[in-house]
């Protein structure tokens, strides 16, 4: 990397840094998530929620507060990977989540979001979000296996995460968990929970219309013609399947990659070390699994 590009990058992630940290202090609801467990999703649902319910662009996903201007009743809502916001490289803590704002955590099996996180930095992320993630090359010339063995950025890496909201949600006044899970087997209902947290009651046709227009079909074709504005929903490398940010849905898909014995370790790492009150020590059946 050059020393020009370093540097550039750098100012990027410090004003992005910025950015976040203010629309963290702003914003009335925080939806946190690790990468890959379903954020996109849930956020076009929700969006097109907004949608039908206001008329804000159909095109347009929610993102801090960017449908305020078309619709000034819709909250401020901070999409992030935790409830502060700490400075690239130095760590100094920026912003932090108060108490009174409300709290969604957006979880998913970790190991279904360790695999799907391996092909993001493989196949997608770019070299900036690379060093902003912290993520060194060797990381990405592992085995699938391997990475999820990785104690800094596999497995243990979405546990410990998990485990310190389950922790932290009690010191809110408003914490709620939505699963991935529960959104794939009851996208109608879910919705409907999160929309409420959100501070809205849609009609049930409302919401199962947000949910075909999210369909993982649908977002994989709206993602191919570039429908939406902006970046967030756009292939990185046109034309490779695993560049697109829509690369999979369902649930236990992890299960198709390893061997009974990898399985047999990864199940038994969720069992010991994830907090049991997220529900997930126990392996669920591979009925669920899908391409």
């Amino acid at each position: 990397m050059s020393l020009i590009r370093h540097l550039r990058d750098h100012w990027h992630l410090q004003r992005r840094d910025r950015k976040l940290a203010a629309a963290l202090r702003q914003a009335d609801i925080l939806v946190c998530f690790h990468a890959k467990s379903g954020s996109t999703w849930l956020r076009a649902m929700i969006s097109h929620v907004y949608h039908r319910l206001y008329g804000t662009p159909a095109d347009l996903l929610i993102h801090y507060g960017n449908l305020q201007r078309h619709a000034p009743t819709v909250p401020f809502v901070y999409f992030g990977d935790g409830l502060e916001v700490r400075r690239h490289g130095s760590g100094q803590l920026l912003a932090r989540a108060r108490p009174k704002q409300r709290v969604i955590f957006l979880l998913r099996d970790p190991r279904d979001v360790s695999v799907s996180f391996y092909h993001h930095l493989r196949e997608r992320a770019t070299p900036r979000e690379l060093l902003r993630k912290q993520v060194p090359e060797r990381v990405r010339q592992l085995s699938l296996y391997d990475f999820l063995l990785d104690p800094e950025f596999g497995l243990q890496r979405v546990i410990h995460r998990y485990n310190l909201w389950a922790a932290e949600a009690g010191q809110f006044e408003q914490a709620s968990f939505i699963t991935y899970e529960a959104l794939w087997e009851a996208p109608v209902e879910e919705l409907g929970r999160t929309m409420a947290v959100l501070g809205e009651e849609p009609p049930p046709e409302i919401l199962q219309v947000a949910v075909d227009f999210a369909s993982f079909p649908s977002l994989k074709e709206k993602e191919r013609s570039g429908f939406f504005q902006g970046e967030r929903l756009k292939p990185t490398q046109i034309g490779e399947t695993q560049a697109f940010k829509v690369r999979e849905g369902g649930t236990q898909g992890y299960r198709r990659h390893f061997t009974s014995a990898q399985l047999a370790t990864i199940d038994e790492m969720v069992a010991r070390q994830l907090d049991p009150r997220l529900g997930y020590g126990e392996a669920r059946t591979a009925a669920g699994a899908r391409a």
